[in-house]
């Protein structure tokens, strides 16, 4: 993030690898297991909420592991948008996370909330972050491409303990460094094994894992600092 004169304050575009698909990494999203975890909110923002929420879970996926009938279980890749096929084949199980449904803005207020602040920018001015909203997805979804039936079990079930890691609260809690440090949180809602004549033709078989999620929507401000001066004459006796 960077700011100008003009007392805004201008995005930094980040550099994505070429193919159009957005590179997660285990930085994007954390995992929180304390129910009173605060750390405080930052000014860094290298994406939009959607595309972080999405790449939250993504890098969260890519920590996991597991094993089954005596094999270990972990994604070879994960892709946070829409899965791009023009890179080559990639061994299974490899998953993707996306949602091409219509995110809702939930209006907390329309008035001015209170912004948090942030430190000093270094030129006389304060950076402040605020948030009106809530930014909602019904159709969250995480698809994994497996080679076979067996492998597919260890996915679903490492999955499943995965999206219940704490007994706290019903889903799980990320933690988004690279957009302001929000917290998203996750529900699995739904299930799926859509097997078909023309993926078990060719040894693929998918797994659907279906989450509803929601993070807040913050915007960083830049404010002016007050400057008092102090007028009159000063004498001594």
């Amino acid at each position: 993030m960077t700011d100008c004169d003009d007392d805004r304050i201008r995005r930094e575009i980040p550099e994505f690898p070429g193919g159009g698909v957005l590179s997660p990494d285990p930085e994007s999203g954390t995992l929180i297991t304390e129910a009173l975890d605060q750390q405080p909110r930052t000014a860094r923002e290298e994406s939009d909420v959607h595309t972080a929420i999405c790449l939250g879970l993504a890098g969260y996926l890519m920590t996991l592991s597991s094993a089954i009938d005596g094999r270990y279980i972990a994604l070879s890749r994960v892709v946070g948008d829409w899965a791009d096929y023009d890179d080559g084949p990639v061994p299974a199980p490899a998953a993707t996370v996306g949602s091409i449904e219509m995110g809702t803005y939930s209006e907390l207020s329309l008035g001015a909330a209170m912004p948090e602040k942030l430190g000093p920018d270094g030129k006389g001015r304060l950076v402040t972050l605020s948030s009106n909203s809530i930014y909602e997805l019904e159709q969250l979804t995480v698809t994994v491409m497996c080679e076979d039936k067996i492998q597919r079990a260890g996915v679903r079930q490492m999955l499943e303990a995965a999206f219940a890691p704490v007994d706290w609260m019903a889903g799980f809690r990320l933690r988004l460094p690279r957009y302001h440090n929000a917290i998203a949180e996750y529900l699995l809602v739904g299930g799926q094994q859509p097997d078909a004549s023309d993926t078990a033709g060719t040894s693929v078989w998918p797994l659907v894992m279906r989450l509803t999620a929601q993070c807040p929507v913050y915007h960083t401000r830049v404010l002016p600092l007050a400057r008092p001066i102090a007028t009159g004459t000063i004498s001594s006796r």
